[in-house]
C-alpha cells in the first residue's frame, strides 16, 4: 500500500535483507548509527518512546515530535533506534528545501521515479535494519556455525514489530535528518502493513530474550504431514521461532546450488546440518548461555531466495525439544538459567 506524502509521517522500511546488504556494500554513505541526532528534536534520541497521537489513519501512523514522547513505562507505539544526518548527495542543491523533503518522503512511500529516490530508499532501509541489529547486539562479534553474525543479517522472528524510517519536517531546512524507529503493530504476517498497537516497557531489546511476552512470540506444531502450523504459545506446542538469517554467506557455492535446485524439497543433509548448527548457536543469543540443553535450535527454509536467483536465501530458526517425543509446555520459555525446561509428552 502506498501512503500519501505528508509531513512528520512515519513510513515503512521493508525489511528486505538482500537490499540492505547490497546498500551497505555499495553505498559509502551508509554510516555507523550515531548515538545523538543533530537535525531532529533533542529528545528524539535512541531509547525514546513515542505514543500514538490523535486518530490513527489506516496504518496508525503518527507524527514524531517531542510532544509525543512518553516514559517507556507508558503505552507507546514507537521506540527510537537511531538518527542520522541525511548525506548531501540526496539533496538537490546546497540547501535542503521542502521539495527535497517531499521527494525523499515519496521514495520511502514507494514512489521511486528518480534514481535518487531509489538509492535513498535503499540507504534508509539499510540504515534502519542495521540500527535494529545493533540495538539487539546482532552487529558482529558472535559466530553462528563459524560465520560472523553480521554477515548473516540476523533479525528476530516477530509478527508484531518492524523497523521504520522517519523524515521529521521540524528543522528540515536547517539539517535534514533520518530517524529510525521500531514500530509495534497488531499480530500480522505482514507487520509493515498492520495498524499500530501500544506496548509498555522498552520492548525492542526484549525481542531476543526470555522476557519477551507471549504476545510477541510465535509458536508452531507440526501437522500430520510434518509441516509447521502456527499455534498459540499459551498452548502446548512443538517449537518456537527465534531468528531468521540469510544463508548466502554461510554456504559454499556448491551447497547453495544444491539447496536451491528444488525449493520445495528438504535441504541436502550437509546443508541442513550446517543450518541447524547456526540456529543452535543462536539459542545463546535468544535465551542466554545458561539455557536448558533439553532444547535445541533447528532450521527451516525461509520464503525468500532458494531457486529464484535472488541475492538472499532466508532461513528461519526455531527452538524445539531435543527429544522428538516431547513438546514445549504452555507458555514455555525454554528453561531460564538453572531452571529445568518444561516439557510434555508430544500428543
Amino acid at each position: 500500500m502506498r501512503l500519501p506524502v505528508r509531513r512528520l509521517l512515519i513510513v515503512t522500511v521493508t525489511a528486505t535483507l538482500a537490499l540492505s546488504v547490497s546498500a551497505c556494500q555499495s553505498d559509502p554513505d551508509v554510516p555507523e548509527p550515531k548515538p545523538t541526532p543533530t537535525g531532529v528534536a533533542s529528545a528524539l534520541v535512541p531509547g525514546a518512546c513515542i505514543a500514538a497521537a490523535g486518530e490513527p489513519n489506516v496504518l496508525g501512523d503518527t507524527p514524531v515530535t517531542e510532544d509525543a514522547i512518553v516514559d517507556c513505562a507508558e503505552p507507546h507505539v514507537y521506540e527510537v533506534l537511531a538518527a542520522q544526518d541525511i548525506p548531501g548527495r540526496y539533496i538537490a542543491s546546497t540547501e535542503a528545501t521542502e521539495d527535497d523533503l517531499a521527494r525523499l518522503q515519496a521514495a520511502l512511500d514507494g514512489a521511486r521515479t528518480e534514481p535518487v529516490q531509489t538509492t535513498f530508499a535503499s540507504f534508509a532501509r539499510a540504515y534502519c535494519d542495521i540500527s535494529l541489529q545493533r540495538s539487539l547486539g546482532l552487529d558482529g562479534g558472535t559466530e553462528l556455525a563459524g560465520a560472523d553474525i553480521a554477515s548473516l543479517q540476523v533479525v528476530p522472528v516477530t509478527h508484531t514489530s518492524t523497523p521504520f524510517a522517519v523524515l521529521p519536517a521540524e528543522g528540515w531546512t536547517d539539517q535534514p535528518s533520518l530517524l529510525c524507529v521500531n514500530r509495534f503493530v497488531e499480530d500480522s504476517s505482514t507487520p509493515s502493513e498492520a495498524p499500530v498497537t501500544p506496548v509498555t516497557g522498552f520492548m525492542t531489546t526484549s525481542l531476543l530474550s526470555p522476557e519477551v511476552p507471549l504476545t510477541q512470540r510465535l509458536c508452531f506444531s507440526f501437522d500430520a504431514a510434518g509441516l509447521p502450523a502456527d499455534t498459540s504459545c499459551d498452548a502446548v506446542h512443538d517449537a518456537e521461532y527465534t531468528v531468521t538469517f540469510d544463508a548466502t554467506q554461510l554456504l559454499d557455492p556448491d551447497q547453495l546450488a544444491a539447496a536451491s535446485a528444488d525449493p520445495s524439497a528438504a535441504f541436502p543433509d550437509d546443508v541442513q546440518e550446517l543450518l541447524d548448527q547456526a540456529c543452535n548457536d543462536a539459542l545463546g543469543i535468544v535465551i542466554g548461555d545458561g539455557y536448558d540443553e533439553a532444547v535445541v535450535g533447528r532450521a527451516l527454509r525461509g520464503d525468500e531466495g532458494w531457486g529464484t536467483g535472488g541475492l538472499s536465501n532466508a532461513v528461519t530458526c526455531f527452538a524445539t525439544p531435543e527429544d522428538p517425543a516431547q513438546a514445549l509446555a504452555s507458555g514455555s520459555v525454554f528453561g531460564l538459567g538453572d531452571a529445568p525446561v518444561e516439557l510434555v509428552a508430544r500428543g
